[in-house]
């Protein structure tokens, strides 16, 4: 194999290229990282050889009777990696907004999926190949997402990558994993799945036949994470506000005033900087005691 030579485009100093090996040929000590940055040009040639036998074995010989110059000098250019994408976040909105032609992917991931315009966190977690379980998972611990431009074959290569660090946020899941919900059970479990707080919600009967109309909710704080703040609204998400809650018997309870077969939304009030959770809707169906 011949042996090749570079140097950048200013300098006078030749550097031999791998001459064996899995790089043999290829410019292994150069620092392609740095030159993408802005971009370059390098000068690259067949290197000189001394002691050459015309019609010998070997490509040097201590016998030599002539010697093969340097060969023909190549520019190469070497293009500047495309800039890292601009990626927004409105976390007021629940949208994350991503540009034409990228490709994203979890910094625990591999590889990357094509995801463009505007998507809710939850979907876009969906995209990256998570189900609806480890979606909710991955939200309320928060994560960071990697985006770049993606490589058009034979014509340019990826971008510099842009890493959006995610903050984690209220994800609600009522038993069974339902986001809607009715109080004829004995009882229902709303669960804030970023502080692992619960809201249980039941039917406050004062009567042996009596029709419940109240709702009573007990509140359990996770150990050692902030609280969940639970809000509840009965305009279909237009107004909301806060449940107070007292002790009562060791326990942190509320109640909300219902009718028969009224609506009602349950939700958190989302922490600075996170996203706004889905409610749960709850319909309030009194069950009066037989």
């Amino acid at each position: 194999m011949k042996k090749y030579e570079y140097r950048t485009l200013y300098s006078t100093k030749w550097t031999l290229a791998a001459t064996s090996g899995a790089t043999a040929g290829g410019l292994k000590d150069y620092d392609f990282d740095n030159a993408t940055l802005a971009g370059t040009t390098i000068v690259v040639r067949s290197a000189a050889i001394s002691g050459f036998t015309k019609g010998g074995t070997g490509s040097t010989n201590v016998n030599s009777d002539s010697d093969v110059p340097a060969g023909t000098e190549v520019k190469v250019k070497i293009s500047a990696v495309a800039k890292a994408p601009k990626v927004k976040v409105d976390y007021a909105k629940g949208i994350i907004t991503l540009p034409k032609g990228v490709e994203a992917m979890l910094d625990t991931g591999s590889k990357y999926a094509e995801v463009t315009g505007k998507i809710s966190p939850l979907d876009l977690l969906k995209e990256l190949g998570q189900d609806d379980a480890t979606s909710k998972t991955t939200m309320a611990s928060g994560f960071n997402l990697i985006v770049r431009t993606a490589a058009v074959d034979g014509k340019k290569a990826a971008s510099n990558i842009t890493i959006i660090t995610l903050n984690p946020s209220a994800v609600l899941e009522a038993t069974n994993n339902k986001t809607s919900i009715d109080t004829s059970n004995a009882s229902v479990t709303i669960t804030d799945k970023s502080t692992s707080a619960t809201l249980q919600l039941s039917e406050k009967k004062n009567g042996s036949t009596a029709v419940p109309e109240k709702l009573t909710l007990t509140y359990t704080p996770a150990t050692d994470k902030p609280d969940s703040k639970f809000i509840y609204s009965i305009d279909n998400g237009k107004s909301w506000q806060k449940l107070t809650f007292t002790e009562n018997g060791g326990k942190k309870m509320a109640e909300i005033d219902m009718k028969d077969n009224a609506k009602f939304k349950i939700s958190v009030e989302p922490a600075e900087n996170t996203f706004v959770p889905t409610p749960i809707e709850v319909t309030y169906k009194a069950t009066p005691t037989t």
